[in-house]
């Protein structure tokens, strides 16, 4: 089965709909895609055929082309975005050096400096056990974790960047919330909400003396009332986990990307940078 999905990608990829997909879908448009915890040599290959084919952009940039501060972007505008803030992403930075762009990472704020495994990557039984957690209550998923995985919880792990790695790190990119202890945002309440916008948001601003604007909203889910929470707080973008291209006509705080989903199969990372993946999902490739 692998072997023939892997046959499948490749075909797809030669097959001219990344192509279609690039001039008559994406024309125009921004490209953001986003990153949780991709190994070294995986990036290097990857932003080498970004580089030759589009122009890097950064958020700045971004903000200031959707709040019409500026007119135009750079031919093939891309913005690169890594969710969590792993500590993984440390080695990525010759990378970010040798190419000379500037991508954000959107931390999680409880876990830096701390030993807390993300919640997201504990050893679940099974992708279900996983999901269901993301859609019951905040107070439901902490008790159940704490009941069924305590040991895991308990034991040793660094998973997070270290606020000195930050440190290092913020001349090369921008930092911005996503959240502090990773809530599935939707199914908490407004209370709750601003106050995990808030405490992220301060704390970053506190340890890199930056202003914090954006929001990547934790498993890319939000609502109404997190973006009115949001846009309260005093937050201009909001990243979304909803597939497609940005452009002036979005929603600053809804605005779509594409998750390059860690893979190391070139072939699968070419459909998915070109958007054409999202449109074949429906095949079950």
């Amino acid at each position: 089965m692998k072997i023939l999905k892997k046959i499948l990608i490749f075909t797809l990829r030669y097959s001219g709909f990344p192509l279609f997909v690039k001039y008559f879908i994406r024309r125009n448009k921004v490209t953001i895609v986003y990153y949780h915890d991709i190994d070294e040599v995986s990036f290097q290959r990857q932003i080498d055929f970004i580089s030759k084919r589009y122009s890097f952009i950064t958020v700045d940039d971004l903000c200031a082309y959707l709040y019409k501060e500026t007119e135009k972007l750079p031919h093939n505008p891309i913005l690169i975005t890594f969710d969590d803030g792993h500590i993984g992403n440390y080695k990525l930075l010759e990378v970010i050096k040798r190419y000379n762009f500037k991508p954000t990472i959107f931390l999680t704020t409880d876990y830096i400096n701390s030993n807390k495994p993300f919640w997201f990557k504990l050893p679940f039984k099974s992708h279900s056990e996983k999901e269901k957690l993301k859609k019951c209550t905040e107070e439901s998923r902490i008790s159940y974790l704490k009941e069924v995985y305590s040991k895991e919880i308990n034991e040793y792990v660094e998973q997070a960047l270290s606020w000195n790695q930050v440190s290092e790190m913020k001349d090369y990119f921008n930092f911005h919330s996503h959240t502090h202890q990773h809530p599935c945002l939707p199914n908490c309440g407004k209370e709750y909400i601003e106050e995990e916008l808030k405490v992220s948001k301060t704390i970053i601003e506190d340890q890199t003396q930056k202003s914090v604007y954006a929001i990547a909203y934790p498993n890319g889910d939000y609502s109404e009332q997190v973006i009115s929470s949001a846009k309260d707080i005093g937050y201009k973008l909001g990243f979304t986990g909803k597939h497609g291209f940005a452009s002036k006509k979005n929603n600053p705080l809804e605005i779509p990307r594409l998750s390059m989903n860690d893979t190391k199969n070139f072939n699968e990372f070419v459909l998915r940078l070109s958007g054409a993946w999202y449109l074949i999902k429906k095949i079950k490739i």
